[in-house]
């Protein structure tokens, strides 16, 4: 039995078989898929920039400016945040300014602005000064305790305004968060402190569009319920309507107005039969005797001209006497 041999290929063919040199047409090919798929994730994922915390930010600024003025801050303020802001807005003291104060906007990892200020003096003077160390709470943790604080009350909103500023006649700071919905319209303020987080205020705003009506609850009010108790909060998202022609609580209704007396309606009077012998005889009224009725008051006779003066009678023009002509 005879055996076919088969012809052996070169061992460098299966190579190039298996790893082909790509040509110029499918590099192009694949940059194109590349470029597109970046493209897609791109459309899909949209860049955002890292934004710090107020925090943060306020470092941020002591690192790039290198002053020692800048351990004192008037107030940290950030608007629009969903949650956090985009950027920062800090008033810090500054001895190299005219008016003590300087405001500089941080976005991200960058001071972007700088200058004097004159938001504050001489008009609207700060409330004091904090330095970072007494600040324990960022606005991420206010944040979230704003965000606590509008479930409670049932209370939705869409985006946030930050303000971190110091407490009056105190070097402690104060958080003031702002919330709004949709509409940029103001659902909410919650005053928090910024060294322990305790809830200090709140203030809601309970809107109907339908009838516009709203209603305000401030816990400063007093005996409004503090939150908690849940139970203390209405059922529905919008509280019950305020009945029409309700006097404020503390308000007493006004009087019924009442006519004058001589509008009032009177009963008329009873009629009598003349000829009812029960009728009783009417009382005589009395007649003066004759010569005791008082003399009348005679009646004063009016000025010729009544409200004028009396008009000066002219008086004559005195005539000269003639005089014997003089001798010459």
């Amino acid at each position: 039995m005879k055996l076919k041999l088969l012809r052996i290929l070169p061992f460098s063919a299966p190579r190039r078989l298996l790893n082909p040199k790509p040509g110029p047409g499918a590099v192009m090919h694949c940059l194109l898929l590349s470029a597109a798929a970046t493209l897609m994730t791109q459309a899909q994922e949209p860049y955002r920039p890292q934004t710090p915390g107020a925090l943060l930010a306020a470092e941020t600024l002591k690192r790039q400016v290198l002053d020692r003025s800048f351990e004192r801050f008037v107030e940290i303020s950030g608007k629009e945040g969903n949650p956090i802001p985009n950027a920062w807005t800090i008033v810090a003291r500054d001895s190299r300014s005219p008016s003590g104060l300087s405001e500089y906007v941080v976005r991200g990892r960058r001071v972007e602005v700088r200058g004097e200020t004159n938001t504050f003096y001489p008009k609207v003077p700060p409330t004091g000064f904090f330095a970072l160390p007494k600040v324990a709470v960022d606005s991420e943790k206010a944040f979230r305790i704003a965000d606590r604080e509008a479930g409670l009350a049932k209370v939705g909103f869409d985006s946030l305004n930050f303000r971190l500023r110091a407490r009056e006649f105190s070097d402690d700071a104060l958080w003031t968060v702002q919330l709004l919905d949709s509409d940029d319209e103001i659902v909410g303020h919650v005053d928090l402190s910024a060294s322990s987080g305790k809830v200090l205020r709140t203030i809601w705003y309970y809107r109907d569009s339908e009838a516009e009506i709203m209603r305000i609850v401030d816990s400063a009010w007093p005996g409004v319920p503090k939150l908690p108790p849940e139970a203390a909060i209405p059922p529905s998202s919008l509280p019950a309507p305020i009945p029409p022609n309700t006097p404020p609580p503390g308000i007493l209704p006004p009087a019924p107005l009442t006519p004058p007396e001589a509008l009032r309606p009177t009963s008329p009077p009873p009629v009598v039969d003349p000829a009812d012998p029960s009728r009783p005889e009417p009382e005589p009224l009395p007649v003066p005797e004759p010569g005791t009725l008082p003399e009348p008051a005679p009646l004063p006779v009016p000025s010729p001209n009544p409200g004028l003066n009396p008009r000066p009678k002219p008086q004559p023009v005195p005539v000269p006497e003639p005089t014997a002509p003089v001798p010459r």
